[in-house]
């Protein structure tokens, strides 16, 4: 168990000035329920739970979390916010098996070794990005010293397979696929369930809360508990959230993975996602992913429909969810590599922001000032590493695909003055529409 005390970062996510209850606190599951987060629950919202723990599930299946653990991420977020204790359960165990819910074909099974070295990814993550207190549960904890003859007999012994056989998860691949679907994927459910009921038991968790192909995994918890304790679970599950096309948000605009980890996409990959958000998905993502109130996200839509050119929407959107993940720093970096990206006005931009726009890149260098100054212009881009040699140089030049500081460069014999470099000290080269080699001054 991994119990984390995380500062409070600055981006504003506190719940003060959104939906009240009586009392005068955040009321979370009103809030939910506006922003069109509550698919399928157990209970009216009256009747939930108050001053619990609340939970949702996360199995390993690669060393990062993506887009798709997202609107899992900021709910359990907002639940915080709410004043609800917040647990996040990595189903190292859960995560050997395979859940067969929104699948149409069997999982290809993890090593341990894998499943744990992933599992340390991803409380990795977490630490990174929640903000407040969250407790990270690992399920290997309880279930590695249990005993097969135990689990049959003890836990196994309360589940009907005809109930079993009637969930979706299960039913649809039965109907659907013709290999059925194994023994091991067919006992997830119960293993999820008993999860819920260890949680329930050892910390108080009476609320789970999954994605949309959940519901049942999540109401075999709930009867499993009751079954137990004679006590009653809570359960939710949030909307498949897709676009305006029907396609589900989550892959970049090559098709991609959008990952929450640097390495495997860029924050300025992660930022671009979001920025790329068509107008018409804009207000949905708005309202289910962003910690922005409900009346400030009208007034954002007011002002980008005004000039939806500028996509004023998607900025501030892009904003706001890079900031929550990588940081305030991160989240200006990515934006001021936007704006060289999309050829602005280098000039409106300030040296520090072309700085950080290229900060640990590969394509800033440094260039001693005699090999600048005076000479060929096309000399300065070589050094700048803008081809890997002169003759192509000349030929991106001959192409009219040459740039300083988004300035085409029209002369082979072009001279270059200090009056080229930005602020004195640097100059960007651009090669076709969004190659960017900076260059300095050593």
């Amino acid at each position: 168990m991994h119990l984390l005390r995380l500062g409070q970062r600055k981006l504003n996510i506190s719940p003060a000035r959104r939906t009240l209850c009586s009392s005068g606190q955040y009321d979370v599951f009103t809030d939910l329920k506006n922003r069109g987060l509550l698919q399928d629950t157990t209970a009216e919202v009256s009747q939930i739970p108050r001053n619990c723990a609340v939970y949702v599930g996360f199995d390993p299946t690669a060393s990062s979390l993506h887009i798709g653990n997202l609107l899992q991420i900021t709910t359990l977020q907002r639940l915080s916010n709410g004043g609800y204790k917040p647990i996040a359960l990595i189903g190292g165990a859960t995560g050997q098996i395979g859940d067969p819910s929104g699948r149409s074909s069997e999982r290809n099974l993890l090593s341990g070794e894998e499943v744990d070295s992933n599992v340390k990814a991803i409380t990795q993550q977490f630490k990174s990005f929640f903000k407040g207190e969250i407790e990270i549960q690992n399920n290997i904890g309880w279930y590695k010293d249990m005993f097969a003859i135990e689990f049959l007999r003890d836990i196994g012994k309360l589940f009907r397979v005809n109930t079993m056989l009637a969930k979706d998860s299960v039913k649809s691949r039965i109907e659907t696929d013709h290999q059925g679907i194994s023994f091991t994927e067919f006992s997830y459910q119960i293993l999820q369930a008993y999860d819920f009921y260890h949680l329930y038991k050892n910390h108080n968790c009476k609320i789970q809360f999954g994605g949309s192909d959940q519901w049942g995994n999540i109401t075999a918890g709930i009867e499993f508990i009751k079954k137990k304790s004679q006590d009653q679970g809570f359960g939710f599950t949030l909307p498949l959230v897709t676009d305006s096309e029907g396609k589900k948000i989550g892959k970049s605009s090559a098709g991609g993975q959008v990952w929450l980890d640097p390495a495997k996409t860029s924050v300025y990959d992660f930022y671009q996602f979001w920025i790329n958000i068509p107008d018409t998905d804009l207000p949905k993502m708005l309202k289910v992913f962003t910690f922005f109130e409900l009346s400030e996200i009208e007034s954002i839509i007011e002002k980008h429909n005004e000039q939806p050119e500028k996509r004023y929407g998607q900025g501030k959107l892009a904003a706001h969810m890079t900031e929550y993940i990588y940081g305030k720093e991160k989240t200006l970096q990515a934006v001021a590599a936007t704006k060289v990206a999309f050829g602005a006005d280098l000039s409106t931009l300030t040296v520090e922001e072309i700085e950080l726009a290229f900060k640990d890149s590969e394509r800033l260098v440094c260039i001693p000032e005699e090999k600048v100054f005076g000479q060929k212009v096309v000399d300065v881009a070589l050094a700048a590493r803008t081809a890997v040699s002169k003759s192509q140089v000349l030929k991106l030049l001959r192409g009219g695909g040459l740039y300083l500081n988004n300035k085409k460069v029209e002369s082979e014999d072009a001279i270059f003055e200090k009056s080229d470099l930005l602020g004195g000290k640097i100059g960007v080269f651009r090669s076709g529409k969004k190659n960017y080699h900076l260059f300095k001054l050593e």
